[in-house]
């Protein structure tokens, strides 16, 4: 695969399968808005790969952007609160993470 993109070389590192039917079906993105994030986002779709965009602002331009894409659903969810990341990530089998360690310090 010469020509993959960083991303899906990530990917395929932690185990996602890029080529088969046997990697996973939707994936939460946490950070989708943001560079990291979003990349993963884009290949991840570019591979027929449903994505939960997780945000703490649906409302962002960012966020509505991503809602126009298909195989694209956006949900609201707070690293902070537990549950709502529970409910963003009800459904996924798989998962991105990308966490601002440094917010609050």
């Amino acid at each position: 695969f010469k020509d993959r993109c960083r991303c899906c070389e990530v990917l395929s590192a932690m185990g996602v399968c890029m080529s088969s039917s046997l990697g996973p079906s939707c994936v939460g993105v946490l950070g989708a808005t943001g560079q990291q994030g979003g990349a993963v986002l884009q290949a991840l779709v570019a591979k027929g790969v449903s994505v939960v965009a997780i945000t703490r602002n649906p409302s962002s331009e960012k966020a509505k952007a991503l809602a126009g894409l298909p195989k694209v659903e956006v949900r609201k969810a707070d690293l902070d609160d537990q549950r709502s990341l529970e409910a963003a990530f009800s459904g996924c089998d798989g998962a991105f993470v990308v966490a601002n360690f440094w917010e609050g310090m």
